[in-house]
């Protein structure tokens, strides 16, 4: 019985990437909290507006769970997982880079689906 060496090469691979995508999830909240009253002043925001970010994110978080279930069952789990650490990368340099309150709630939001 032979296997593919190319399937097996790195075994360490994605098990690697599911810890950091899990500190990722961490560190997209509660590195966020500490750093509130800086992007309320950075982005001239009030302080219900900076703390709707939080909310959108929860909201995020549980709106995805819905469906996370009948696609990881029908393409299977890796694909889903790796979509959404894409879609966090993405989504967090998005909040790194605006200046717009909208585009911020979008971003957050998009986080908090990719946890």
């Amino acid at each position: 019985m032979t296997t593919h060496a190319s399937t097996h090469a790195y075994p360490w691979a994605f098990p690697l990437a599911l810890a950091a995508l899990e500190i990722a999830t961490y560190l997209g909240l509660d590195a966020y909290l500490p750093a509130l009253p800086d992007i309320m002043h950075d982005l001239k925001l009030s302080k219900t507006a900076i703390q709707s970010t939080l909310s959108i994110w929860f909201l995020g978080s549980a709106s995805l769970q819905l469906i996370i279930g009948p696609l990881a069952d029908h393409y299977g789990r890796k694909a889903p997982v790796l979509l959404g650490g894409l879609a966090f990368i993405l989504a967090s340099l998005t909040c790194a880079l605006t200046h717009n309150l909208t585009l911020l709630l979008i971003a957050r939001f998009i986080q908090g689906t990719a946890v």
